[in-house]
């Protein structure tokens, strides 16, 4: 890896007919250096796994060009000023020096990785170069934007952000619930229900709702439906509450990333429901 130096100078000054040895560092002056496509973005889902393959990778394109014509310096880069929370590890380079992608952090043996920080984007003697920006490996990260920048100490800043996208996934046991009524009227225990919530932010709500459990025989007509209950905890007390007025809610987070929970629910049935099988659905709503 080619690296960068600064030059310093030592310059003798003789003041009083004595002769005196003093430093002075020479800052690096700016690059005459274009950067057409910045600044670079990118907009991922909140639950992505981003390819290997190139062509599955969201890249940014960016092209760097000298406008000095006898400037032959190199121009490397480094990812700085993250944002909290930015993956550094996540953001990957491509440049006609290499013909490997190359991240500004350690990561796995396939990613190689640059142990000074710096990437070389524009090498000495070449006017103009090509460079891919992207995006690789999970995206586990809380809904938001994220900022950085690819600074050089001799050439212009080129920001990036990414914006992550919300997601909620609600996934549960059997929602088809069947129940044989052969115990004559009284109250009935449904198996519970389990439910798995996964988020990337703390805004997530999940309610439930059931038309009840319809008869499935035809040896009778007109027999009304089961009313489902959801069992709720109130004060060390249970409270039941029917799913047919509408989605009832079981669950919130505030935090984020999800949980994993049981819903118990109940039915009734009285003298006008007849013995046999019944069958319903309950419906899961998630809203954030």
């Amino acid at each position: 890896m080619q690296m960068k130096f600064i030059r310093c100078g030592l310059w003798l000054l003789l003041a009083a007919g004595t002769l005196v040895l003093a430093g002075n560092v020479m800052a690096e002056e700016q690059l005459d250096v274009v950067v057409d496509g910045g600044p670079v973005s990118f907009t991922v889902r909140g639950f992505a796994d981003l390819q290997e393959s190139v062509e599955q990778m969201p890249i940014h394109w960016l092209t760097l060009t000298r406008t000095a014509e006898d400037d032959g310096t190199a121009l490397y880069y480094s990812l700085t000023d993250l944002s909290e929370g930015f993956p550094r590890d996540m953001v990957v380079v491509k440049t006609p020096y290499d013909s490997n992608w190359q991240a500004f952090a350690e990561g796995s043996d396939r990613w190689r990785w640059s142990s000074d920080a710096q990437i070389c984007l524009l090498a000495a003697g070449d006017r103009q170069s090509q460079v891919q920006i992207a995006l690789r490996g999970d995206v586990t990260l809380r809904a938001g934007t994220y900022s950085a920048v690819l600074s050089a100490s001799n050439g212009p800043d080129i920001p990036i952000e990414i914006t992550v996208l919300p997601y909620t996934v609600v996934t549960s046991g059997t929602q088809e619930i069947q129940l044989s009524l052969d115990q004559g009227p009284g109250w009935y225990a449904i198996p519970p229900l389990e439910i798995q919530v996964e988020a990337n932010h703390g805004n997530w709500v999940v309610a439930l709702a059931s038309d009840g459990l319809h008869y499935q025989g035809d040896r009778y007509e007109n027999v009304p439906p089961l009313e489902l209950f959801l069992v709720k905890s109130v004060k060390e007390a249970e409270e039941l509450v029917p799913l047919s007025e509408g989605p009832q809610e079981i669950a919130r987070s505030v935090y984020g990333w999800g949980t994993t929970f049981s819903v118990n629910l109940q039915t009734e049935s009285t003298w006008s429901h007849a013995a046999g099988t019944y069958k319903g659905t309950v419906f899961v709503y998630v809203a954030w």
